[in-house]
């Protein structure tokens, strides 16, 4: 649950996926995917343990562990951009990040040299 709400979602790529439901609880999950699941005639489902929506999953400290989440801050020193688009940022203590010019951000980094910013993302 989202504060008192369960939250549900449509997939967004090309899967097999109905839909996926998000709760604090196991109970509130299984009874809402029992409905839509008998609503849909779907042919079987599951329910996962994440740490999704906890902020748990984040590291902390400056730990860069592979394939792990990050929390990456400093000063911006250089934007540069690669053939498609993505914006390159060399932050102050030679930590390197990618903006996805999907995001919408990218050219707009390049007034942000100097800047003071907070990454989150992959390493």
């Amino acid at each position: 649950m989202y504060g008192e709400q369960v939250l549900i979602e449509p997939p967004h790529g090309p899967d097999p996926v109905l839909f996926g439901v998000r709760g604090d609880s196991p109970y509130h999950v299984l009874a809402m995917g029992n409905y839509l699941a008998s609503m849909y005639n779907a042919i079987g489902w599951i329910i996962y343990l994440t740490n999704q929506g906890t902020e748990e999953h984040r590291s902390r400290n400056g730990e860069f562990i592979p394939y792990r989440n990050i929390d990456l801050m400093g000063i911006i020193t250089n934007v540069a951009f690669n053939d498609k688009g993505h914006a390159l940022i060399t932050f102050d203590h030679n930590r390197k990040a990618l903006a996805y010019r999907h995001l919408g951000i990218s050219k707009e980094l390049m007034n942000c040299i100097g800047c003071f910013a907070q990454v989150w993302g992959w390493y």
